[in-house]
């Protein structure tokens, strides 16, 4: 599971790099698993019938393991199995608490559940851990608005556009 958020430029392009696209793959490098490589690459050619087997042949050996976890999670999601996606998640922030990565997927799965308080915490969870995250704070600001919390969403947008005043994405959204 990952964030959408603006794209990168074209390859070659002079434009700057885009620090929403930088920060998705700091969160979320390629794993060192070759199963869950493996799986990962499936997931990413639509098989995600490649690649369940794999994580759960990893999660046999290693049921704690964050990456498979976090895997799992968004296997089962993609199934609308929510309850089992959401226990993966908590597994996984259990697993390595220390990973803004998967509390930023927790945080989106309990958004998506209705469960947005949880959500909040665990978004601010994953903000301890990096404060500057242009992906978790863009996130947090949508939860605000969906709470009602409408100026403190218009307060993060505003700095979001301090920070990233290249990002037409982020001009639209503080618009809106």
């Amino acid at each position: 599971m990952s964030a959408k958020a603006p794209s990168a430029p074209p390859p070659g392009s002079s434009a700057p790099p885009d620090p929403f696209e930088e920060a998705r793959q700091r969160l979320f490098p390629p794993p060192n698993n070759r199963q869950l490589a493996q799986a990962t690459e499936a997931l990413a050619r639509g098989r995600a019938d490649l690649a369940e087997p794999l994580v759960a042949h990893v999660l046999e050996g290693k049921p704690d393991d964050p990456d498979a976890l976090n895997l799992m999670a968004g296997l089962a999601w993609r199934e609308h199995r929510l309850a089992e996606a959401q226990e993966l998640m908590l597994r996984c922030v259990r697993a390595a608490p220390s990973v803004g990565g998967y509390r930023f997927n927790h945080a989106v799965l309990l958004r998506r559940a209705e469960r947005l308080d949880e959500a909040l915490a665990e978004l601010d969870a994953a903000l301890a851990i990096e404060p500057g995250n242009p992906l978790f704070r863009e996130q947090k600001a949508s939860l605000l608005r969906q709470l009602g919390r409408l100026e403190d969403a218009l307060a993060l947008r505003r700095q979001l556009t301090t920070d990233y005043p290249q990002s037409p994405d982020v001009w639209l959204q503080y618009g809106n």
